[in-house]
């Protein structure tokens, strides 16, 4: 067995592997409003094996939501926690999901009292350890969500709630920082990685005072972090939504991530490796939820719990940042 190490999720009380993982990938691609969403074609056998064997090899933290293949995600995780439901930390998320192939929010009292128990069989399990706001924009959070998950967390269906931060990190230091100060929120997905990483100036250090445990969302920046891509690569029309892109949104990525290719060579890692570790080295981060598709791909991922970042290589990653990437992701 692989050794992941585990760190405390803020003051809830509960310990997850540093690296944990996303499972929207292996939702599927479906179809939302006309167009295709999802990142490729993904076999549920591989699916489940990749599951089980990132449970053999340490890691206790998977998350998922309702919005990941129109609930696919939740069934495998589901079929994957049998017989060890008490030995892993599930998250899941509500406010996103689809009807009629139509992207849907709603993060209302109402609706998630209405629709929590759909989470909870597709699981398999009586509760979920985490409990979230998936993404809601300033616009659309109510206030009676979060009194719902609170509800929710007195009856004992789940052991801690919080919020999935927008991607805006000027709508999440300006709205949601607040809303954290002054309710009980105990646990925040926040978008980090080597290209999106502004929340390093401000909003990490805020969480961590407040004791709220971080959860690093999208580390690979839709796997251009991954140094998988390429400017030649093409992404399947009929499955992936990244071919729905702007070919110039595509070779802007590919160029940005270039600027890191350093790193894994430093390090002595793959380049998810080096993407991974540098999600892990703020104060107050918990862990980091990178996808993975394959078995392969999840066993690559597990590599980055051994690294050690020196200072030295922190500076130079900002000084790339501050100085070429500006806030521009």
């Amino acid at each position: 067995m692989k050794s992941v190490r585990q760190r405390p999720l803020g003051s809830t009380g509960i310990n997850v592997s540093e690296i944990g993982l996303g499972c929207w990938g292996i939702g599927g691609p479906m179809r939302r409003d006309g167009t295709v969403s999802g990142y490729g074609q993904v076999k549920d056998s591989e699916s489940i094996a990749m599951l089980t064997q990132a449970f053999e090899n340490g890691i206790n933290f998977v998350d998922t939501a309702p919005w990941y293949g129109a609930g696919h995600s939740e069934r495998l995780v589901g079929e994957a926690l049998r017989g060890r439901r008490d030995q892993i930390i599930v998250s899941s998320k509500v406010g996103i999901y689809l009807e009629n192939e139509q992207y849907t929010s709603d993060y209302s009292g109402d609706y998630i009292m209405a629709h929590y128990q759909d989470s909870l069989e597709r699981l398999g399990t009586d509760y979920i350890d985490l409990y979230v706001l998936h993404s809601p924009s300033a616009e659309l959070y109510q206030q009676s969500g979060l009194e719902a998950l609170k509800e929710l967390k007195r009856k004992g269906v789940i052991r801690a709630l919080g919020i999935s931060f927008p991607a805006s990190h000027e709508e999440s230091e300006r709205f949601f920082l607040p809303i954290c100060e002054d309710e009980r929120i105990e646990i925040v997905q926040l978008r980090f990685n080597l290209m999106s990483w502004l929340p390093r100036r401000s909003i990490l250090s805020k969480l961590q005072s407040l004791g709220i445990g971080v959860i690093c969302r999208e580390a690979f920046y839709f796997g251009y972090l991954t140094g998988r891509f390429t400017r030649e690569t093409v992404f399947d029309p009929t499955s992936d939504v990244r071919s729905t892109w702007p070919r110039e949104r595509h070779l802007d990525l590919v160029g940005t991530s270039e600027k890191f290719g350093f790193l894994a060579s430093e390090l002595k890692c793959s380049t998810s490796q080096a993407a991974l570790g540098y999600c892990l080295t703020p104060n107050g981060v918990s862990t980091v939820i990178p996808g993975a598709m394959t078995v392969e791909e999840m066993n690559d991922n597990l590599g980055a719990s051994s690294l050690e970042f020196q200072a030295a290589q922190v500076e130079q990653i900002e000084r790339i940042q501050e100085q070429q990437l500006g806030e521009k992701l």
